[in-house]
C-alpha cells in the first residue's frame, strides 16, 4: 500500500484538524481524497451526535425510572444501631389511601437482616417485623436480602410474643414437650386471628402447632399481597387467610354458635386515645359477641396500645373497666420495653382468693411456656396483673 493510500485509510475522528497534508489539491486524486475525507467527517459527526443523544437518554432513564429497591440510610438511628441500613423493597397503597411499605433492615455488625412492614412510611412504628435467614457463607454485603427466607420460628417483637403466649398461660391452649418436640392436647383447637400484618404471630403458631386450625382475617388486600410476596405467608389445610372485616367475622362466629379456643385481636386505627384495638372492636356489643363465640375455657386476647404515652395508664384503665363489664376475668401483661399491654379476657369468674392462686399459676406457666417457645428473653421485663393492681 502506498503512502497516500495509507494516510487516507488511516483517518480517525481524533485526527481532524491535525493532518494538514490531507488538504485537497488540484489533481483528480486529490479531489477523490477530499471526498473520502468529507464522507468520514460527516460519518464521525453523525456518530458523535448519536452517542450524545443516547447518553442523555440513558441519564434521563436513570433519573426518572422508579427503581424497586431504594437504599435509605437514616442518620438519626440510636448509637448502637448506627450500622443499620433500611432498604425499601415494596410499597402498596390500599383503597383507603393509606400506604404500607416493606423494608429490609440490614445490620452489618451482626451480619444479619430482618424484614419489616410499616404504615405510611413511618419506620418508628413497625406493623410487623421478622428475622431473615442468611444463606450459608453469605454476608449482607455480597447477598441480596430480598431473596432470603423468613424465619417464622423466631419472634422479634415483645408484644407479639405476649399475644402468642397468653392463650397457653391462661390454659385455653396447652403445650408440652415430649423430648422430641412440642405437642398439645388441643388437636382440634380453633383459633381466630384478626389482623394479618406480616403474619409473624399466626406463622409462628402454625409452625409450632401445625395441627391448630388457624383462620386469619384481614380486610386490606394490599396487606395480604405484601404478606404473601415478602413474608412467606401461604394457605394450607390448617391455616388460611380470609379477606374480610374482622368485625363481621366475629359477629358471624357468635351467630353460628361457634366455640373458639382463642380469638386474638391485633387490629388498629387512628383513634385519638387508643390506636389498638380499633374502635369498632371494643364496643360493648362487639365484646359480648366475642365472649359468646368462645368455648367455656376460651380466651379473647387483645393488643392494647395507647395513642400517646401521656395518660397511658388512665387510658388503659378505662378500657380495662369496659372489658371487665363483659368478661368476668381479665389478665394483663404490661410490656417492659413498649407501650403495649396484652389483655387476656376469660368468660368465667374467679374469687379474690382464687385470683391470687391464678397469678402464681399463670406466672409459673409464663416461665414454663416461655422456655418451651423460646420467648422468655423477649418477655423478661413484662409484668402480669389481674384486674388492675399488680401482684
Amino acid at each position: 500500500m502506498d503512502e497516500a493510500s495509507r494516510d487516507v485509510n488511516g483517518v480517525y475522528c481524533s485526527d481532524f484538524g491535525v493532518r494538514s497534508d490531507f488538504l485537497p489539491g488540484r489533481s483528480v486524486r486529490g479531489r477523490r481524497n477530499h471526498r473520502k475525507l468529507k464522507a468520514r467527517l460527516d460519518g464521525c459527526i453523525a456518530m458523535t451526535v448519536f452517542i450524545s443523544v443516547l447518553g442523555l437518554f440513558c441519564l434521563a432513564a436513570l433519573l426518572l425510572i422508579p427503581w424497586p429497591v431504594i437504599d435509605r440510610t437514616f442518620a438519626d438511628v440510636p448509637p448502637d444501631d448506627a450500622d443499620l441500613r433500611f432498604v425499601e423493597v415494596a410499597k402498596i397503597c390500599g383503597d383507603d389511601g393509606h400506604c404500607r411499605t416493606v423494608a429490609d433492615i440490614i445490620a452489618r455488625k451482626s451480619n444479619s437482616a430482618r424484614r419489616a412492614m410499616f404504615f405510611d412510611g413511618l419506620t418508628d412504628g413497625f406493623e410487623s417485623e421478622v428475622p431473615l435467614i442468611r444463606p450459608k457463607n453469605a454476608t449482607v454485603d455480597d447477598s441480596d436480602t430480598r431473596l432470603w427466607h423468613v424465619d417464622h420460628g423466631t419472634l422479634l417483637n415483645e408484644y407479639v410474643a405476649a399475644m402468642a403466649l397468653m392463650p397457653f398461660l391462661v390454659g385455653s391452649l396447652t403445650v408440652r414437650s415430649d423430648g422430641y418436640g412440642l405437642s398439645s392436647a388441643d388437636e382440634l383447637a380453633d383459633v381466630a386471628i384478626v389482623g394479618l400484618g406480616g403474619g409473624s404471630l399466626d406463622a409462628f403458631l402454625h409452625l409450632k402447632f401445625p395441627w391448630f386450625n388457624i383462620t386469619v382475617y384481614e380486610r386490606d388486600v394490599s396487606v395480604v399481597e405484601l404478606a404473601k410476596q415478602w413474608f412467606d405467608i401461604s394457605d394450607d389445610r390448617t391455616r388460611r387467610t380470609v379477606i374480610g372485616d374482622g368485625v363481621i367475622a366475629i359477629s358471624e362466629h357468635a351467630g353460628k354458635g361457634d366455640h373458639l379456643n382463642a380469638i386474638i385481636l391485633d387490629a388498629c386505627d387512628f383513634s385519638p386515645y387508643i390506636s389498638c384495638p380499633a374502635a369498632p372492636f371494643i364496643t360493648l356489643e362487639m365484646l359480648r359477641k366475642a365472649k359468646s363465640a368462645l368455648r367455656p375455657l376460651g380466651v379473647f386476647v387483645l393488643n392494647v396500645l395507647p395513642a400517646t404515652q401521656r395518660d397511658e395508664e388512665r387510658t388503659v384503665a378505662l378500657l380495662q373497666q369496659k372489658l371487665l363489664s363483659v368478661f368476668p376475668l381479665c389478665a394483663r401483661m404490661k410490656m417492659g420495653r413498649q407501650l403495649n399491654s396484652v389483655f387476656a379476657c376469660l368468660p368465667y369468674a374467679a374469687s379474690a382468693r382464687d385470683r391470687n392462686d391464678l397469678v402464681r399459676l399463670w406466672q409459673q406457666r409464663k416461665d414454663e411456656v416461655g422456655r418451651l417457645l423460646r420467648l422468655q428473653t423477649l418477655l423478661q421485663g413484662s409484668r402480669l396483673t389481674i384486674g388492675g393492681p399488680s401482684y
